[in-house]
Parts: structure tokens; C-alpha cells; sequence
């Protein structure tokens, strides 16, 4: 049976469990009817399954064994902890399990409902956006956020219970058009890469082992463009694990909220960074409040002075610390009389150790609820190289810029109908494709999910000892950085495993093994954290950048995108020979142009195919077949002449750890749409002699030219204008493309 076979049959299990210990409360009652309900058999199990992670473990005594235990056993722990706190969670605070900022006067609900508009509006949720929620709850702040945005709402939980009670609700409400409740682990998403626009977590995936996996997860299933928002629960960096003080207060947070172990705001941000997202915002909201504002944990604390209506005080009676004491021992009496099942007082007394805990934290700064973080994927760094059939070669990662020979044209925004500059092309496969302007994320239409699962070791070593390649590692902002350059730091290889195209690979164990034949690459680590680097780290090489460019050829006439044409184009090329990188080019919306760049051997090897005779054909179709380096010519001289209007824009490209400059030109201020004409008819003018334009001047062959170079390349299907990170995509926007203008206005 496969792993994710047994995945799903754990899974079954799991939901068919939390059904007999629930009943029929996940459609209806709820808080004390709802407990009072439970199967009093499948409540201790669920009781005795979750605190043994706990029960005669102290702090004096936790060890890295004692902590790796617990993560191993994350699932279920989180989801034992939601069959025994959800009905306490919905007596005592509501539909949705998260703390929130209170403004002066403010009442609870209210701040509630506004700590999710804020996240929302931080993440720039719209309406008809396809939104991720990551380990939904009840369902309470996927409702609010679909109501105040319009969006479209699916939520993830590993607890069937929530799940069900949240489809409950958003029928209540009218709104099961607008949400869907899934029952999974958000360690492993039941959704294919790039499914939704967004994706948000409240105070959930500190449920995860790893922040840097489950972010990883969230990476995977974002839309080119996409953008995550999280408030994640983080230990300061005032924490001291060697203070036995400090760990106590974290434990009793763990315990009484079903986290396997929590981290630090370094490393929170360490593993947005690694799974791939640039932090836009990053910062402690608890810090973020004025002064005569109710701090975050006061419904939990013993002072009732901030609430703001009566509805407010007892609400919070329900949960703060004199409520407590006396809820605790009406449950254990209750317990007693067998009216609520065995474990029902054990659960509200970790609970209400864990509150106290949490109320200490805040008050000592070493514990925050609420550390917003908010980045769209990378959209600077390299490309992840797409996987073909076995027999062919690796293809597409980065193209470097533009060596200074193929440097002379200004970069320009290229339209289909100005790709063939003027040429009779009447047996070139043309696009007809347009370009969405309002949904960007449909102009790419590259889906590699649909390659078959393989463990073939060839493929697997092809595949990885490109990325670490002399082509490919130096352009590869990723790969460089993470592996420190030259340093030659060693990588996990779950890291490169959990690669778009790698996922292809299955097992991991066989992926393992396949690298440990490599004759390129050192397999080092204990099973399950295994490391890869190079034999012989990186050097840097002289004239690299001039040489890939000599060895690059543009071919045109592959007509409009479809999912497999990426495979397709490389399953092509493969038959001339040896192929280092392959881009497919688009327009800044990601449209693809028709077009592409192949990176040969060598220059040689570059020459004999745009020498071929006959030339080679497209199905059936010919092919527009030129070297880089001609292309980037001619380009230049039809801007020269006026033909082509240059952009206004160029993109960083990075390069053994330098990037170039990007930006609009001239500082950014407006553009003037006529300067440009207004250049040419100076060059002209003047011969092209100096100046801009000239062979000495900015844009000319012996001078600064910002053309001829590739926008920094991505690792398997970049998106253009949607900005996906290079790890997951390939073939951006880029150099010397050009659109064609009308001449008559001279």
C-alpha cells in the first residue's frame, strides 16, 4: 500500500474515532450540552492518548528526546487537544479560538472581529480570491473575513470534529457557497500546488513540528503572486530555555494548548524566510498598542475593569481566573456524578494552567500570541529546472544577464505581433492568446503536477546535481545563498526534495539513495535528516556569464501555452544534443510569447544548431532559429531606428551573490511616454555618436546597455508579472523583448 494510502486510512480512522466520541454535536449542540454528550469510553482514550506527553515529564527534567516525542507525535496531540478543549474553547469564548488587540472603549467581540479585518486587510484580500485558511477552528474567522472581503473561503483541519461543526455553521449562516471545510493535515495539504491566492493562519500553525515545513506547504499551494499572513504564537527572544522559570511557563503553554513545541520570533522569521516568502511586515502586535488599551491577555487575567458591557463581563467570567476556579470544580462534581466523561476536569485544569501561563508571558514580555508576518512568494530569486521524461536532459533554471556582447540592446516590452520584427513568417506557428489583465495567475498555464511519481535514481541525480551545478549554482540565488557560495554549506535534502519538481520523486527514502551514488554530490546526516553538498565546492569562474550567453540560441514558433509545453519544448530539444537550460519567455503578465532560449554545451554546440540544414521544425511549422546574441542586435537596432520602444523597466540579476540594479529608470519619477522618441530622434540625428544610444553612450554596444540580459530566471514555472518564487517556477519576463511602434509619427 502507498504512504499516502496509509495516510488516508490513518485519516479515516482518526475522523471515524472523533465521530463516536462526538456524536451528533458536530451539527448542533455545543459548550455543556455538547461535553455532557460525549462518549465517556472515547473521551478518556482521547484523554489518556494526548496528556501522556505530559503526565510525570517536568520541566527540571525535559530533554531533547522528551521534546522530539512530542513533535513526532504533533498530529495527534493537535488533534486529541481539539476533541477535548473545542467545547470548552465555544462555552467560554466564542466561534473563534484567538486572542486580539483591544482599542480604548472596544468590546470584545468587536476587537475580535477586528483583529481579523486587519489581518485581511494586510494580506490584500479581495473579492472572488480563492483564500486558504490554515487550521480553521470552527470556522469563525474564515466567516468573518469571507463577509468582510467577499472572498471565497476553504479551511483545513486535522480535527473532523471543528471541521464538521464549521460546515455546520456556515450553513447556519447562508454562506456554504462561499465556504468549504476540509478535514486534513496541514502538513501535508490535500490540495495541488498553486490553488489559491491566499492564504492566512490564526494562531494554528504553531501546532506544526516545523514552521519552516508548514510554510513550505503553504508555499506549495500558492498561486503565482500568491501572499501568506500569519499571527503566529512565538517565544520572544527575552526567552531563556536554560532559565528553568522560562521553560515552566512555556510547558504549561504547550500542555494546555496542544503544541508539540513553540519557537522563538528569530525563529518565526528564519522559516518564512526559508520556505521562500520576502517579509513585507513583520512585527509584535502585542508591542503595537497604546497605552490606555486593554493588553491582549486581559480576558484570561483576574482584572475585570476593561470590559465595556455587561455582555463583556460575562463573557469573560466564563474564562478569566476567578471563573475558572469555580467552572473547574462544578465540572469535577460533575465528573464525578458521570454527567461529563472521565477527563473533562483534567482538560479544563491544563487549560486554565495554560492561561495563567499566558497571562505571565504577556505581562513579561517573553510570549506572544500575535507576531504578524506577511510576504508574497520571492520574485527575484533563480528558477527550479523542470523535470522532462528520463531520457532528456535537465533544462531551464536561470539564464545569467547578458554578457557585454549581447548587452548592446535596451530591455523592451515585446508584443506577440512585434516578434518577428517585420520578417516573413507565414509558416511560423503564431500565439493568439491575450493577456488577462485582471487575473494574472491565468495568462501561465505551466502545471507540472501532471508528471508521473518516479524513484528512478538516474533521474533523481540528473535532476539535484543540476541545481548544484557550475551552470546553474552561481545564478541560483536560492541554491548560492543556501548553501553559502563557495562555502559549500551542506543543505537538507528534504529541503530540495520538497522542490514542485522534486515531489515527482517518491519515496524520499529512494530519493536518499539515488544521491548517495552521486559521484558529484556528499550525502551526509543521520536517517531522516540528511544533508547534501558538493564534493568540490563552487570556484569561480572567469568570462562564465559571456560564455553561457555564446552558448544561448532564441527559437520562436511554439505557439500558445499549454500545461505540458514546458515538457514538451525540453522532450524537443533533447534530440540536438546536450541542453543546460531551457526558458520559456513571457510577457510581464506571464503570458508566453512563443519563444524561448536554449542554453547549449558550448558555443560551438550553439552554432551547429542554428546552422542546421534542414532546419529543425515544429510540428511541421518553422521555426524563427538566431544565436542570443544576434537576437539582442537586432533588437538594439530596431529601437535605434524607432521600431521598438524600450521599457521603462529593468529587473535584478544575480550572479555568484551580486545583483544588478532594477528599477524604473531616471529615479522612478513619472515617465515621459514621447522621451524615448524624443532620444531616437537626437540618436538619429547625430549618427548614433555619442550619448545615449551611441556606441559609447548608454544603451550602445560599448556602453551600459540594460538590454540583452534575462530577468532573474526561476526554477519551474515562472509566472511573469505574478511574481511566484523561483523555487516552485520558471521563465520570467525577460531581457530585450521589444513592442512594436508606428513609424509614421516622424
Amino acid at each position: 500500500m502507498s504512504t499516502q494510502a496509509l495516510l488516508r486510512a490513518e485519516d479515516a480512522r482518526n475522523s471515524a474515532f472523533d465521530k463516536v466520541l462526538h456524536g451528533t454535536s458536530g451539527k448542533g449542540q455545543s459548550g455543556l450540552r455538547a461535553m455532557m454528550a460525549k462518549n465517556k469510553t472515547a473521551n478518556s482514550a482521547a484523554a489518556d492518548e494526548y496528556f501522556k506527553h505530559w503526565d510525570n515529564k517536568a520541566a527540571e527534567d525535559e530533554t531533547s528526546a522528551v521534546r522530539q516525542s512530542r513533535t513526532d507525535d504533533y498530529a495527534s496531540i493537535t488533534r486529541q487537544y481539539y476533541n477535548l478543549a473545542t467545547d470548552f474553547y465555544e462555552y467560554a469564548w466564542g466561534e473563534s479560538f484567538h486572542f486580539c488587540r483591544f482599542a480604548y472603549g472596544e468590546p470584545f467581540k468587536h476587537a475580535i472581529a477586528r483583529h481579523e479585518h486587519y489581518l485581511a486587510s494586510q494580506i490584500g484580500i479581495k473579492r472572488d480570491m480563492k483564500v486558504l485558511d490554515m487550521g480553521c477552528g470552527v470556522g469563525g474567522p474564515a466567516r468573518e473575513i469571507s463577509c468582510f472581503t467577499g472572498c471565497h473561503v476553504t479551511g483545513i483541519n486535522i480535527n473532523q470534529y471543528q471541521v464538521d461543526r464549521a460546515t455546520m455553521y456556515a450553513k447556519k449562516h447562508d454562506m456554504a457557497g462561499n465556504l468549504e471545510f476540509v478535514q486534513g493535515d496541514f502538513m501535508n495539504l490535500p490540495f495541488p500546488d498553486n490553488s489559491f491566492d491566499a492564504v492566512y493562519s490564526i494562531e494554528a500553525t504553531c501546532h506544526a513540528p516545523s514552521l519552516a515545513k508548514v510554510y513550505s506547504e503553504i508555499f506549495r499551494v500558492l498561486k503565482p503572486g500568491g501572499i501568506f499572513g500569519v499571527y503566529e504564537w512565538l517565544m520572544t527572544e527575552a526567552y531563556d530555555n536554560d532559565n528553568l522559570e522560562h521553560r515552566k511557563l512555556r510547558l504549561d503553554i504547550e500542555q494546555g494548548d496542544g503544541i508539540a513545541q513553540l519557537f522563538k520570533i528569530s525563529d518565526g522569521i528564519k522559516a518564512m524566510e526559508t520556505a521562500g516568502f520576502e517579509l513585507q511586515v513583520n512585527r509584535d502586535l502585542s508591542e503595537d498598542i497604546n497605552k490606555a488599551s486593554a493588553p491582549w491577555y486581559w480576558p484570561i487575567g483576574s482584572d475585570l475593569r476593561h470590559a465595556q458591557t455587561l455582555w463583556d463581563a460575562v463573557t469573560v467570567m466564563r474564562m478569566n481566573r476567578w471563573g475558572r476556579v469555580v467552572a473547574h470544580s462544578i465540572f469535577a462534581a460533575l465528573e464525578t456524578v458521570c454527567i461529563v466523561p472521565p477527563g473533562t476536569k483534567k482538560t479544563a485544569d491544563s487549560l486554565g494552567k495554560a492561561a495563567d501561563a499566558l497571562v505571565r508571558g504577556g505581562k513579561e514580555k517573553l510570549f506572544t500570541p500575535m507576531y504578524l508576518m506577511v510576504g508574497p512568494l520571492f520574485c527575484d530569486s533563480t528558477a527550479k529546472m523542470s523535470e522532462a521524461d528520463v531520457a532528456n536532459k535537465p533544462a531551464e533554471a536561470v539564464e545569467q544577464p547578458a554578457a557585454a556582447a549581447a548587452a548592446a540592446a535596451p530591455e523592451a516590452v515585446e508584443t506577440t505581433a512585434a516578434a518577428t520584427n517585420g520578417q516573413d513568417d507565414k509558416n511560423i506557428l503564431k500565439t493568439t492568446a491575450k493577456i488577462d489583465r485582471d487575473n494574472r495567475q491565468k495568462n501561465n498555464k505551466f502545471d507540472p503536477s501532471q508528471r508521473e511519481v518516479s524513484d528512478d535514481p538516474a533521474a533523481i541525480r540528473k535532476q539535484v546535481e543540476f541545481y548544484f551545478g557550475d551552470w546553474n549554482f552561481p545564478q541560483d540565488k536560492f541554491m548560492w545563498e543556501s548553501c553559502g557560495g563557495a562555502e559549500n554549506k551542506p543543505i537538507p535534502v528534504e529541503k530540495i526534495h520538497s522542490f514542485k519538481r522534486m515531489r515527482t520523486f517518491q519515496p524520499y527514502s529512494a530519493v536518499v539513495a539515488a544521491l548517495r551514488d552521486s559521484q558529484f554530490l556528499d550525502v551526509e546526516g543521520e536517517e531522516g535528516k540528511e544533508t547534501l553538498k558538493r564534493k568540490v565546492p563552487y570556484q569561480p569562474m572567469a568570462n562564465a556569464r559571456a560564455k553561457t550567453e555564446a552558448a544561448t540560441v532564441y527559437v520562436k514558433g511554439f505557439g500558445d501555452e499549454t500545461p505540458n509545453t514546458q515538457f514538451d519544448v525540453e522532450s524537443f530539444f533533447a534530440q540536438f544534443g546536450e541542453v543546460k537550460g531551457l526558458k520559456l519567455r513571457r510577457t510581464p503578465e506571464g503570458l508566453f510569447k512563443g519563444s524561448v532560449f536554449i542554453t547549449f554545451a558550448d558555443e560551438e554546440a550553439a552554432k551547429a544548431f542554428v546552422s542546421k540544414d534542414p532546419a529543425p521544425k515544429w510540428k511541421d511549422h518553422d521555426l524563427k532559429i538566431m544565436t542570443k546574441q544576434a537576437y539582442c542586435e537586432e533588437k538594439s537596432d530596431l529601437i535605434r531606428s524607432g521600431k521598438l520602444e524600450p521599457s521603462s523597466t529593468t529587473s535584478k540579476k544575480f550572479f555568484e551573490g551580486q545583483e544588478g540594479g532594477g528599477g524604473r529608470r531616471n529615479g522612478g519619477g513619472p515617465r515621459d511616454p514621447d522621451d524615448w522618441k524624443k532620444r531616437r530622434d537626437h540618436d538619429q540625428k547625430n549618427g548614433f555618436r555619442g550619448g545615449r544610444g551611441g556606441r559609447g553612450g548608454r544603451g550602445g554596444r560599448g556602453g551600459r546597455g540594460r538590454g540583452g540580459g534575462f530577468r532573474g530566471g526561476r526554477r519551474d514555472n515562472e509566472n511573469g508579472g505574478g511574481n511566484k518564487r523561483s523555487r516552485d517556477d520558471d521563465n520570467g519576463a525577460d531581457e530585450p523583448s521589444a513592442k512594436k511602434v508606428d513609424t509614421k509619427e516622424e
